[in-house]
């Protein structure tokens, strides 16, 4: 198998659309190198090839206990709108009996506001397989193993927790039998007690027949129960009945009485009290416009007159006009005249005088008798023209509400007139309350007993139920007993048949992983005089190394640096074990080694883990004198660089020292 691309689309810290060439460029070069400081995205590349492969059942760093759908909610990017969401993309290459396939598999999720949608589609050689899409789940396991993808696919986690030799059992027990397939014995085991628990509990011992009888029992006095409960319904059905005939009666004699009109008394004089409080508020409103301008109404004709008499403001200034002229030639003689002027000149220009001022008169004067000021015209124009007929309108439509709800006043009074006085009917009043609250009582009672029939009924039934069960089942006991039994018997010599296999293959196959372990180990290590033979307890799977005297070697003897080489080791040759040519993706492995093993792992390991080798590491493991000794190694190299404006990595072709 062969990874060749993986494309992200706002995955985790990866914005925007992200293409990286996986191929390697020759036998030779199977390392894929990364490069990028702690933060820049190294990890969710690993997480990415184990979501895009697994879906819901990868193992991702940063997933811890979350739901799925939350994790893939918290894996978009956080400056994408999430119902754009994200998307992965894995191109590969993988031989189905014999023939190469190339398989694209693209899965992409996007949020809407509580609900996550995940679409997955697989395309082989280029083509949509709705069956591979289908049945991707499935077959993924075929391809890599979901319970191996640990020995291909690790971090530095997974070599701390094997260096440390007190916890490697635990991960040792998990890892070989996932390798070996003891899982699925396991969970054989576990399903074959289930069906052994299952038939003991069909078993039926001789206290049956007790339980039969006790059953019989049950059911009869059930059956007296139920019969009570019917008579006591019949008794208080009648009760209701009598009940209900006397109400009846009541009604009748209360109608009669003018029951019907006595009860409405209430909602009379309740529209008797709010026709009185409409007609107070009618008054109010006409005795509000009594204070403004309409009683100005009463002498309306009077106020047309003085508008009709009042000069016009043109005539006002045409008499102001002769005024000032007759001043003015009164002025023009009395100067003349001192001048000596002669009495025939004087009384020809005084003639002259008075002709142009009579021309200047209209030819039909106005003789008003009433001169208004602007202002006080205004007023005048504004009472005619808004308040009268305003106050007209609306003392209007006053005085016809005040006339309509007399006449409704009127009405209601003679109808409360009508009513029966209280005292008529008063009496009948209290006996039908009385007999109301008698058949409330009643239908109450009787609902209870009827409750009480159907609860008895259903209960007679469940009980005759099981009662027809357990005598059909008592039939049927003999043969039963005998195909549990035999079940039992065959299920416990399966187990410990299963129980022995499961021994013979831990301690043939640990054996080759011994081996396989204590290879790589050497080659790793270059000290022949340290081990010289590795055991794993198949009971226990702890893990014991001896020396060259084949005495037991303490864990103490080995540097922090020979203890991750030696966890190294282990995932080797289990991945070795598994006998799959699949790619081995690791992430930050050096961590805790000094620079003569990580001298060892870069030269001896990384080259020859696979065929091809996915390497995630930061500057300080793979540093510039660990890149000269892998280059030869290496067919492409990356460096992953974090941007802090855009909060988003981008992937660059080459490593920090290229």
């Amino acid at each position: 198998m062969i990874l060749d691309q993986l494309i992200l689309h706002n995955f985790g810290i990866y914005h925007g659309r992200h293409v990286i060439e996986l191929t390697p460029t020759s036998k030779n070069k199977p390392i894929i190198l990364f490069g990028g400081l702690n933060g820049s995205g190294k990890t969710t590349l690993l997480d990415a090839l184990k979501l895009v492969l697994y879906g819901r059942r990868a193992d991702c760093s940063n997933r811890r206990d979350l739901p799925y759908e939350e994790f893939l909610r918290r894996s978009i990017h956080r400056s994408v709108d999430p119902q754009d969401g994200a998307a992965l993309e894995l191109r590969f290459r993988h031989r189905v009996e014999g023939v190469e396939n190339i398989f694209r598999i693209h899965r992409s999720w996007s949020t809407k506001g509580r609900t996550v949608r995940e679409h997955v589609e697989v395309l082989r050689d280029g083509q949509p397989d709705p069956v591979t899409t289908e049945n991707w789940t499935e077959l993924v396991e075929e391809f890599i193993p979901s319970r191996l993808s640990g020995f291909f696919f690790f971090d530095g986690e997974k070599i701390e927790s094997l260096a440390d030799l007190d916890r490697s059992a635990e991960v040792l027990a998990t890892a070989l039998q996932s390798l070996l397939g003891l899982d699925l014995v396991d969970l054989l085991q576990t399903d074959l007690k289930v069906v052994e628990r299952r038939n003991k509990e069909k078993q039926r011992s001789r206290e049956e027949q007790e339980k039969l009888a006790a059953a019989q029992a049950e059911v009869e006095q059930i059956k007296e129960r139920y019969s009570e409960a019917v008579t006591e319904c019949g008794s208080k059905t009648n009760q209701v009945d009598r009940q209900k005939k006397r109400i009846r009666d009541l009604e009748e004699k209360f109608r009669k009485a003018g029951g019907e009109l006595y009860t409405r008394r209430a909602e009379h004089e309740a529209e008797r009290r709010a026709i009185e409080n409409r007609l107070d508020t009618t008054y109010k409103h006409l005795q509000s416009l009594a204070e403004g301008a309409a009683p100005l109404l009463l002498v309306r004709e009077l106020i047309d007159e003085v508008a009709a008499k009042s000069a016009s403001p043109v005539s006002m200034l045409r008499e102001e006009l002769l005024t000032v002229l007759a001043e003015r030639d009164e002025k023009l003689l009395s100067e003349v005249k001192r001048a000596g002027t002669p009495s025939e000149v004087l009384a020809r220009i005084e003639r002259f005088l008075n002709q142009d001022r009579e021309s200047r008169r209209p030819l039909h004067p106005e003789d008003p008798s009433i001169h208004l000021s602007e202002e006080a015209d205004r007023d005048l124009a504004n009472l005619r023209g808004t308040l009268l007929s305003e106050a007209q309108a609306t003392s209007s439509v006053l005085l016809r509400d005040v006339d309509s709800l007399t006449q409704e006043l009127t009405q209601v009074e003679r109808t409360l007139e009508m009513m029966p006085d209280e005292e008529a009917v008063s009496g009948l009043v209290r006996q039908l309350a009385e007999a109301r609250k008698a058949l409330a009582k009643a239908e109450a009672e009787l609902k209870v007993a009827e409750e009480e029939r159907e609860r008895l009924n259903q209960e007679r039934s469940r009980k005759w139920d099981a009662y027809t069960k357990m005598v059909e089942h008592d039939v049927d006991d003999r043969f039963r007993q005998d195909e549990a039994d035999r079940i039992i018997h065959h299920s416990q010599g399966i187990r410990s048949i299963m129980e022995q296999f499961r021994t013979r293959v831990s301690e043939r196959h640990v054996r080759r992983i011994e081996q396989l372990i204590l290879e790589g180990f050497s080659h790793l290590l270059r000290k022949d005089s340290l081990v010289s033979r590795l055991s794993i307890d198949p009971s226990t799977y702890h893990l014991s190394m001896f020396g060259k005297d084949d005495q037991p070697l303490s864990p103490e003897r080995l540097s922090a640096g020979e203890r991750q080489l030696l966890a190294i080791s282990i995932i080797w040759g289990l991945a070795r074990a598994a006998g799959r040519p699949l790619p081995v993706v690791i992430d930050t492995p050096l961590g805790r080694l000094d620079s003569v093993h990580r001298s060892h792992l870069v030269e001896r390991y990384f080259p020859f883990a696979s065929h091809q080798v996915i390497l995630l590491s930061t500057d300080q493991e793979i540093d510039e004198s660990g890149l000269d000794r892998l280059r030869s190694s290496v067919g492409h190299s990356y460096r992953l660089t974090y941007d802090g404006r855009e909060q988003s990595s981008r992937v660059e072709k080459g490593y920090f020292w290229d």
